[in-house]
Order: structure tokens, then C-alpha cells, then sequence
């Protein structure tokens, strides 16, 4: 705490005291009447410089004075005083008169310190202290150190504020009697908060902890706005249970929906193994409407986050990743899961683990896996019939040795239990199967006719058709019944899959300069389902690799700079196909292969094309050729490494099934100087001769808080997919049958003003359509003293509408004074009020 660092730092300078103790100890011992005015002196190993204008001593009390711009040097401590004073007889010493006394950036500043060498103790008269590292300021009329570790103030003042002198501090901690027990507690008598120097609140006495370690207390209250949640007010307390256990328990008050309490708990087990959990529930939610198709929901809502990771015996490791919500609103509604609420899943992962031999070359792995649908309205939420894998267990091994030869060997095995809580004829009786009997023929949007939501007749085409159902606007014909699969229809079959892939290598080198790398495998698929049966697909792969690395050096264009070059030309070739006559039309479908080809990632990394884990695999005959470029320049600092100037990487593909070149792609990222970044990614269509695909990332930062950046991607073929929204009518707000492309730039500037201002803004607005996604305009101010912070934002976003949020945090120790919003963690309780 704030608390206890400003006692730490006491206890150093109380230390400090007592080492001018022994600096006049030895003075006294080595000084005469007639010493000179500047003189270093040495007990042991410790070695003091007593430096004034006049050093004398009284051999009546063994009294030594030194006056005139006294100066103690001591071990990194100095302490400067208009005179000091001490008595070899008493052990007791004085300085008097613009006392100050600094520790590396902590300061003591006094009118007068006395202090009693054999018993550690002393009295600091209008002390303070400042720390410029931990930014608080404490003072007191009076500072007693009664002991080791204790002390008394009086009139005792704190605050994180650094304000220039002579302005009022924003707020600081006044106390009439202060006792504080450093690693203890100190009890404070008579106490206000001032603001702006008016008293705003009191408390007569109320204890606090001043130590390293955790104590259990009321933390900062949490008082936020939303217009989804209304006035938001927390009350944290924490609970140091034991060592290895936190709690936090904060009941929250929501004007709009009622009484929500939070618990957070930390623990550690042993040395290595740890775990995380949060967990919120709201009694009875006044804005839920259980008649509105809408909110089709209970209005008693809750929300749970766990991550677990657990050391076992023999190198065993287990972790759990899970967190499940009680509606698909809940991530809308509330902060705690805001971070997902443009997920189409919310997925849930534990695991266990292990790794064998003697480079851990053998991996082991089992987990479960859950994926909760969010995509959908919870009237139409497909969880029951989402197919989830349970369990899905893995095996591996890294490359080793084959029997002593240059060869190496391989394999990846997996086996896969595909399950689900209800068949889909049990949610969906009535809906057709496709016409072999695999999945929901129900078209994109997973929902079949006669289920969509708002049922009306005589819409084009159909009959019992939604007025917002997904197919017929992407196509007046829909999409539902055409007897062909399209991803987000429900799979209808359920069974077990086993992978075996094993690979064969044969690394070259020659010359020192070229690498080549052939690979062969063998990719398996065996099935058991309820609808197929037992079958099995036996297919081959192949992929040869062929790369050489090529170094030299360069001049910068329109600098004195030279740079290293690093060119790596690659050449590959990529097989798959059947080892047998049997098609794959009749094997079970329990991986889909993807809606979106993820070209750009099997062009840049061949293997995701050996090793395609769909049920529906494409024969394939391919060159891949790549070059990679990289520029390093030298370092801007003396000893520091080279800095990366640029990296890009050119890729082409020839599809021998297609008797053509495949896109062309240009990936990489660019840091012309100090400050600036850039990213770009372009996949270029030769049949068509036209862009297919862009990513255009050009940024700039510095150290004032400035940031400017732009954004601009496009996709000219945009995927079908089913997408999820928050309300009834306004589901397809803004959606036309034409928008079938991303065409979209986001620019966002952060402005630093005088006086600690700061204006932020961001749009993302697509082309494609001419409508903004998503604007945000922020203004914020630190205050001069470093020691508050405000944010009012106004923000309009498609999917949620407007919202207006004020964010209010007071700073202390550790926050960023630069961009005191920038890295705050949701649901943190770092700050006094918050928006949202």
C-alpha cells in the first residue's frame, strides 16, 4: 500500500539519522579543537565525509558542534543541516535548520532532528518525506521514532500529489495522532480527507496495515455508470484467508438491475501450481422481460471464470481454462466478460498433459473441450446440439533418429470423441436432414424454418419464414433445403475419429549454403458413427523443401546507414492424395472443412495443408515458392543489438490441379524509425488480376503519450457465416443482399495537450455500404500533481448503439502517469469511479 511504502521509507531515513550518529562518533574520536573545516574519516569498513564551514569541541560534556553548511556523507546518504551538534558523553545528538536528509530519490526534509544513537530513536520536528521513485509525500509536525520499526506522527499529512509548491494538493490523509508499526499496523486518531484542502470526510480512529504483505480490509469503493447497468456502486473487501490464499468479496448495487455480488479468490498450491476464479450473480434482473423475445431467458443471472494450473507427480500437468455465462446477453450487459462479446463462441478448455524422454521429445495430451454457442439469440441458442469433443486425446513426437541413419522420424496421433448433450431431431423434430443424412439441412444460420424467430408467412420464396431470417436475405432462393452442407448447419452425426500421421525426413546441407528438407507421411482416418459406421481414409503426403540463406551488407537509401541484408529463397512442393480408390462422400462428417480457405496460412506454412484435420480433403498437387527478406541496421545505442528495419516475405503458389498460379502474397512490417511502425499483409488474384485481400497498418507513438495510427483492410470475397445480435428487429439494421465485401479503415489519434489534457479518437467505417461501424471520442485529464485522472467518452458503436462513460481514477504507486487509462484491466479495482 501507499501506506506502507511511505513507512519503509521512514524507517530507511530513521536509519540514516543514526548513521550521523556514528559519523560524529568518530569525529569525536578523531577530531581535535583546532580539525580542519573538511576532514574524512573512516571506523571499520565505514567511511564518512564531514564537511563545514567550522568544526569545534567542548571537552565539558564531550560536545562537538560543526556549523555553517554542514554536509554528512555516508553509503549513498547525505544530510545537510545549518549546524549540528552531538555529545560523545550522552550519545544524544542535534541538527538544526534546513535539515535534509536523501536516500537515492527519498528525501527527509525537517526543521530540526534530535536523535539517540545507543537507543535508536529520535524526533524529527515539521519533517516530511517525498519520494520522486514512488511518488507520495508524508509529513508530520512531529515524527518519533520510539524503537526499530516504530514510530509517531503528529499532524500527520499524506498524499500521492506531486503539485508544484504552493498549490493545494487534490486530496491527501490528514491525521491528528499517528502510530505506526512498520510490518505491523498504524492507528490513526482524528482523521480526515481533504479535498483541495477541505475536509470531506472524518473518522475518529481506524486502523490500517503497513507492510509488505497482504492484509485483509475494505479496499477503494467502485462506483461506476452505464446506461445498460445505471448507477454501479462496490464496496471490495479483501480477505487474506492464508498464505496461499486471496479473497476478494465486493457486493455491487446496479440502480437499473439490482443487488450483484462478485467473489475473486487467488490461490497458490505447493510451489507450482496455482489457480484463478471469479464469480458473479444478480438476483432477479429488473430489465429482464421474460415475454419479450429479446430477454427469453431467467432473470436470475451469473457468470463464472476458473483458470486452474496444477502440478502433478511424474511431470504430469493439468489446467483448466473455463468460463460459462448464464444468457448470451451477459457479455453485453455487464464488464466482466465484455472481452468476448464479439466471440462467436465461448470456449472451455481443461487438460492434462506430459512429456517423456530424455529431450521430451514424446508429448502426451487429453482435454475436454466445451464450446457454448453466443452467436445465437438464447430462444435459439444451439448449445444442446452443438457437436463438442469429449474427450480429445493427443499424442506426438519431435523429430529423432531412425536406427543410427541420417533419417528422422515423426508422427502425430489423435483420438477424438465427437458427442453432444441432445440429438438435433430432439431440438429441431421437425427439420429436414441433408440427403445423406450428416447434418440439419437448415442453411446458414443453423436454424430451420419454422424456428426462426418472429414467424411470419409470404416471405419471397418460402413459406413460415422469418422476416429476419439470415438465408433468404443473402439469397431470395435461401439456402435452406438445397441438399448441400454450408458452415453453422447443425452436424447430425455423433462417434469417434482416430488420426495417425506419421512422417519420414531426410534433412541435406550442402555446402554450407543450401538446405533441403524432403518429407513423407502417411495420414489415416479411422471411423466409428452411428450413421456410417466403421470406415476408413488412407491418404499421402509429401512435402519437399528446398531453402538457401544468403547474407550482405548495404547503404540505406537517403541515410549514412549501411544494413544487413538476410535473403532466404525457399522452392517446396506439396502432394496429398488417396492411397486408395475409396472416395470420402461416405466417411462420417465430424470437421467440416472451412467456409474460409485460410490461403494466406497454407501459403506461408505448407504443412497446414499435409495436415488438414476436415473429413472432406481435396487431392493436391502444388509448388510454393517464398522469399524472405530481412533488414537490420545498426544499433542507435552503443552495446545495444541491431535493430530490425524491415521484414517481408513474398509468396506464390502453382496449383498443378488447376494449371495456374495461385494468389500471390506479400506479408511484412516495416519500422522506418524511432517511434514509428507499420504492418501489411496482400494477397493478389493473377487469374483475375486483382487485389483479393489487404491489411495496411501504419502507426506512430512517443513519449509524450502521442499515438497516430491507420488501419485499412480489405476482403473481396466475404464469407458466409451466421453472425449473432443483441436485440429482436434490429438483428439485420443496415444489412443488404449487395454487402458482400470488407472494405473498412480505422483510424485512431491520441493528441497530448497542455496542462496534462489528452484527446483521443477513433473511427472504423466501412466503404462497403457507407456507414460508420464503430466511433469513439475520449477526453481525458491528469492532473499536475500526478495524483488523479479523468475520462469522459462518448462512444457509438453499431452492434450496442450509443453510449456515454466517465472514468475517474486516483493514482499512486505504480500506475502509468502517461496513459493512466490505457492499461486497465476490466473489473480491476484500481480506481475509485469507472465507466461502463
Amino acid at each position: 500500500s501507499w501506506f506502507a511504502a511511505a513507512g519503509r521509507r521512514l524507517l530507511a531515513l530513521g536509519v540514516c539519522a543514526s548513521a550521523l550518529g556514528l559519523v560524529l562518533s568518530g569525529v569525536a574520536h578523531a577530531q581535535s579543537s583546532d580539525a580542519p573545516e573538511r576532514k574524512h574519516f573512516r571506523i571499520g569498513a565505514r567511511a564518512f565525509d564531514l564537511t563545514a564551514d567550522k568544526i569545534t569541541h567542548e571537552r565539558e560534556g564531550d560536545l562537538y558542534l560543526a556549523l555553517g553548511s554542514v554536509q554528512v556523507a555516508q553509503e549513498g546518504r547525505v544530510l545537510s543541516a545549518d549546524w549540528i551538534a552531538f555529545s560523545n558523553a550522552t550519545r544524544k545528538g542535534m541538527a538544526v535548520g534546513n535539515v535534509v536528509v536523501r536516500e537515492g530519490d527519498d528525501i527527509l526534509r525537517a526543521r530540526a532532528m534530535r536523535f539517540q544513537l545507543d537507543e535508536q530513536t529520535g524526533i524529527v520536528l515539521g519533517g516530511s518525506v517525498e519520494s520522486e521513485s514512488q511518488e507520495f509525500k508524508l509529513e508530520g509536525e512531529l515524527i518519533e521514532r520510539r524503537g526499530e520499526d516504530q514510530y509517531r506522527l503528529q499532524d500527520a499529512r499524506f498524499t500521492t500529489c506531486q503539485c508544484p509548491e504552493g498549490e493545494r494538493d487534490p486530496w491527501a490523509v490528514r491525521s491528528g495522532d499517528l502510530d505506526v508499526e512498520i510490518g505491523g499496523y498504524a492507528k490513526a486518531r482524528n482523521s480526515t480527507l481533504d479535498i483541495l484542502g477541505v475536509p470531506a470526510f472524518w473518522l475518529p480512529w481506524f486502523p490500517f496495515p503497513v507492510k509488505s504483505e497482504r492484509e485483509s480490509g475494505l479496499l477503494f469503493p467502485e462506483l461506476r455508470t452505464s446506461t445498460r447497468t445505471g448507477l454501479d456502486f462496490g464496496l471490495p473487501f479483501f480477505w487474506a484467508v492464508a498464505d496461499p490464499l486471496n479473497v476478494t468479496i465486493a457486493p455491487h448495487y446496479l440502480t437499473k438491475r439490482g443487488f450483484k455480488p462478485e467473489l475473486s479468490l487467488e490461490y497458490v498450491i505447493g510451489e507450482r501450481s496455482w489457480g484463478e476464479a471469479f464469480g458473479t450473480f444478480l438476483w432477479n434482473d429488473d430489465e429482464v422481460k421474460r415475454n419479450s423475445p429479446s430477454t427469453d431467458f431467467s432473470n436470475d443471472r451469473w457468470a463464472l471464470d476458473w483458470v486452474h494450473d496444477q502440478d502433478l507427480a511424474a511431470g504430469w500437468r493439468a489446467k483448466v481454462d473455463a468460463r460459462v455465462v448464464s444468457d448470451n446477453l451477459f457479455p453485453f450487459d455487464f464488464r466482466e466478460f465484455a472481452n468476448y462479446r464479439n466471440d462467436r463462441h465461448l470456449d472451455s478448455l481443461a487438460f492434462v498433459e506430459n512429456r517423456f524422454g530424455a529431450r521430451d521429445q514424446l508429448g502426451v495430451s487429453a482435454e475436454v473441450r466445451f464450446a457454448d454457442d453466443l452467436q445465437s439469440p438464447d430462444n435459439l441458442d444451439r448449445d444442446r446440439s452443438w457437436l463438442q469433443r469429449v474427450p480429445d486425446v493427443r499424442a506426438s513426437a519431435l523429430p529423432s533418429g531412425l536406427f543410427g541413419s541420417r533419417a528422422f522420424w515423426s508422427f502425430d496421433t489423435r483420438y477424438t470423441h465427437f458427442s453432444a448433450l441432445d440429438r438435433v431431431r430432439q431440438v429441431y423434430p421437425g427439420a429436414a436432414l441433408g440427403p445423406d443424412g450428416l447434418f440439419l439441412d437448415t442453411g446458414l444460420d443453423g436454424v430451420p424454418t419454422g424456428f426462426e424467430r418472429d414467424p411470419t408467412s409470404g416471405a419471397p420464396g418460402l413459406t413460415d419464414l422469418s422476416e429476419d431470417d439470415f438465408d433468404a436475405l443473402l439469397n431470395p432462393s435461401g439456402r435452406e433445403g438445397d441438399g448441400l452442407f454450408q458452415e453453422g448447419e447443425l452436424l447430425a452425426d455423433r462417434g469417434h475419429r482416430v488420426v495417425l500421421n506419421p512422417r519420414l525426413y531426410l534433412p541435406l546441407r550442402f555446402f554450407d549454403l543450401l538446405e533441403f528438407l524432403p518429407e513423407l507421411g502417411y495420414y489415416g482416418t479411422f471411423y466409428n458413427s452411428q450413421r456410417r459406421g466403421t470406415e476408413m481414409r488412407n491418404l499421402g503426403t509429401a512435402n519437399l523443401d528446398l531453402r538457401v540463406r544468403l547474407r550482405r551488407t548495404l547503404p540505406v537509401p537517403f541515410t549514412k546507414q549501411r544494413a544487413t541484408h538476410l535473403l532466404e529463397p525457399r522452392l517446396g512442393f506439396a502432394w496429398v492424395g488417396a492411397l486408395d480408390h475409396d472416395g470420402q462422400s461416405d466417411n462420417p462428417l465430424f470437421v467440416p472443412r472451412s467456409e474460409i480457405l485460410q490461403a494466406r496460412l497454407r501459403a506461408l506454412e505448407p504443412t497446414s495443408l499435409t495436415r488438414d484435420p476436415a473429413d472432406r480433403i481435396n487431392g493436391l498437387k502444388a509448388l510454393h515458392f517464398s522469399l524472405g527478406n530481412r533488414l537490420y541496421v545498426g544499433a542507435d545505442e552503443e552495446g545495444a543489438p541491431p535493430r530490425l528495419l524491415a521484414d517481408a516475405t513474398v509468396t506464390a503458389w502453382w496449383d498443378f490441379a488447376g494449371d495456374t498460379v495461385r494468389n500471390i502474397f506479400l506479408d511484412g512490417a516495416v519500422f522506418p524509425a524511432k517511434n514509428w511502425r507499420s504492418r501489411f499483409d496482400l494477397g493478389f488474384d493473377i487469374d483475375e488480376t486483382q487485389l483479393d485481400e489487404s491489411l495496411i497498418e501504419l502507426g506512430y507513438a512517443d513519449e509524450r503519450g502521442n499515438d497516430v495510427s491507420f488501419g485499412y483492410r480489405f476482403v473481396r470475397d466475404l464469407p458466409k457465416f451466421y453472425e449473432g445480435f443483441s436485440y429482436d428487429q434490429s438483428r439485420f439494421d443496415e444489412f443488404s443482399q449487395n454487402f458482400e465485401q470488407i472494405n473498412q479503415f480505422d483510424v485512431y489519434g491520441r493528441w497530448t495537450l497542455l496542462r496534462g489534457f489528452a484527446v483521443t479518437y477513433r473511427v472504423l467505417y466501412s466503404l462497403e455500404g457507407s456507414f460508420s461501424l464503430r466511433q469513439q471520442l475520449g477526453l481525458e485529464y491528469v492532473s499536475r500533481c500526478k495524483c488523479w485522472a479523468i475520462r469522459v467518452e462518448a462512444e457509438d458503436e453499431r452492434s450496442r448503439g450509443f453510449a456515454l462513460s466517465v472514468s475517474y481514477r486516483i493514482m499512486g504507486v505504480g500506475d502509468d502517469l502517461l496513459r493512466p487509462f490505457s492499461a486497465r484491466r476490466v473489473g480491476s479495482q484500481d480506481s475509485i469511479i469507472q465507466g461502463r
